[in-house]
């Protein structure tokens, strides 16, 4: 499924990397960007064109990447029109994922079945079938193209070198119709059709699906929540949903929460102190997503793990006053930032990447560094390669895998440990 997808120039993001596990659920106030990664990953699947209006530089092209299996894809738009205009290699390696987007909207439900359908069409037709369609596709444009009499077409001894390149897509060519026994589906009331998209969605196992439902609470009872997810996450291969219902952040599942960020964080606030109803659990805020993992890690080997929830808090900027608004409410907060902050009870070291065990920088990013660089600049000009990888996909990289290497004697877990006591020492005083 996806890990990660990156959006730039596009609505409510410059430029913008989430973080994604096997079912999401993203949270925020109006405005915040939950219904853009949905959006972006609708275009990215299943559209050629952005409309202008939700380009946020006209005068920059938009760009859309996800990462699959540690494989970055990546897709451009751009023009007067925003059309796609570049796209990556191998993308046929994704032909089998299927991106299902419910809008907050009413929602199509017949289309929703032949969603499904195309869906269970893609599964169920093997990676050997599609390299045969493709190879008869290319086979048909070279039979045509070979029978071309170039004595016909030689203009002023110029001879065209014409060549065909199949773009054979098969999702394209799956067409299905649904009729209804004397009334059409649309024709029928609002709760039958939220509880036929239930039905729909949990009806057969669909492991190569990607579901993205905007307002969740608009599309389905509210009341039976916890069961609608719990089945959701058991027959969809990976889910992204947003909400601002407290119910559904309560009924989540085994969903990772996503919190995103405007410069007022009230309802957000309120959303996440929510979290308390179920769990008594204090908060630990981290800068941005690639520091959640090495943190999730750290309070493991700590076996403080059912204590806290660890919140990615949007970037150094938002860290505070996400902190100061969450106080206001009675939560205990314990901040971690990097230490190139400055800031008091920061790490030690510029950035966390620092505490990677040095043969895990090596086996991770496929180098043979001699030594451990020591601060940041000399980090990432050491494991930056020009043109392949950048500061995020050196960060992704290492934050996916790095709880195969930390280990209880790492420097970041003492300084963990000591930050979490000072705290609690704060909090019965």
């Amino acid at each position: 499924m996806i890990q990660s997808i990156y959006i730039k120039n596009f609505k409510m993001f410059e430029r913008k990397t989430i973080i994604l596990d096997n079912h999401n659920l993203f949270i925020g106030e109006n405005d915040s960007g939950k219904t853009t990664i949905l959006q972006a990953l609708d275009i990215f699947f299943n559209q050629e064109k952005i409309d202008k209006i939700f380009v946020r530089n006209i005068k920059e092209p938009v760009e859309i990447g996800i990462e699959v299996n540690d494989i970055f894809y990546k897709k451009v738009y751009s023009g007067t029109s925003y059309k796609l205009t570049e796209i990556p290699e191998n993308l046929e390696s994704l032909d089998k994922l299927k991106y299902i987007y419910i809008p907050a909207g009413k929602y199509d439900v017949k289309q929703m079945i032949q969603e499904l359908a195309i869906a269970k069409v893609l599964e169920n037709t093997s990676e050997e079938e599609l390299e045969n369609l493709r190879k008869k596709s290319q086979n048909s444009i070279d039979e045509v193209i070979n029978g071309i009499d170039r004595d016909l077409i030689v203009l002023a001894n110029d001879e065209a070198n014409i060549v065909g390149e199949q773009k054979f897509k098969y999702e394209a060519s799956l067409k299905f119709d649904v009729i209804t026994d004397g009334i059409s589906i649309e024709a029928r009331g609002l709760g039958y059709q939220k509880n036929l998209l239930y039905a729909l969605i949990i009806g057969n196992q669909y492991n190569n699906v990607i579901l993205g439902i905007d307002e969740i609470e608009n599309s389905f009872s509210v009341n039976n929540s916890r069961n609608i997810i719990k089945k959701i996450h058991e027959k969809i291969g990976q889910t992204l949903i947003t909400t601002h219902s407290k119910k559904i952040l309560n009924a989540r599942d085994n969903a990772t929460v996503i919190p995103l960020f405007v410069n007022n964080n009230t309802s957000l606030i309120e959303l996440l102190e929510s979290l308390d109803d179920t769990n008594n659990k204090d908060y630990i805020l981290v800068e941005g997503p690639y520091d959640l993992n090495w943190i999730k890690t750290a309070v493991s080997l700590l076996g403080k793990a059912n204590d806290y929830y660890i919140i990615p808090s949007g970037g150094c900027s938002n860290i505070s006053h996400l902190s100061n608004e969450l106080v206001s409410y009675g939560k205990k907060c314990i901040i971690i930032r990097d230490g190139d902050t400055k800031k008091e009870k920061s790490l030690k070291r510029e950035c966390i990447e620092l505490y990677a065990p040095l043969n895990a920088v090596n086996k991770i990013l496929e180098l043979d560094l001699k030594n451990m660089p020591s601060n940041k600049k000399d980090f990432f000009e050491s494991t930056m390669i020009p043109g392949v990888r950048n500061q995020d996909l050196v960060k992704r990289k290492i934050s996916k895998d790095i709880s195969k290497y930390i280990t209880i004697d790492n420097p970041l877990i003492d300084e963990i440990k000591d930050l979490i006591n000072v705290k609690e020492r704060e909090n019965k005083n």
